[in-house]
């Protein structure tokens, strides 16, 4: 079947928060590292905004991704040849 959307796989790293009592001591830089698989709507230089799911051109959720926190991108399937990213 061919997508009027490319299939990508990103790997980055997420921000992430703890909102319970912690001493300054016990906190460590950890990569949060988290696996997205998406259609790729669109991109500029600083992002990507990736669709969930999709029926015609209506999605229903979406997600942007800074391009600074992202590790590695790879395209699973392209979009159908002169279609969109």
């Amino acid at each position: 079947m061919s997508h009027p959307y490319s299939l990508v796989e990103i790997v980055w790293d997420d921000a992430c928060s703890d909102a319970g009592w912690h001493t300054a001591k016990t906190l460590k830089f950890e990569a949060q590292k988290v696996t997205t698989v998406a259609f790729l709507i669109s991109e500029n230089k600083n992002y990507l905004i990736l669709g969930h799911t999709y029926s015609g051109d209506d999605f229903v959720g979406w997600f942007q991704i800074p391009k600074g926190m992202i590790l590695s991108m790879k395209t699973l399937k392209r979009a159908k040849k002169g279609q969109r990213a």
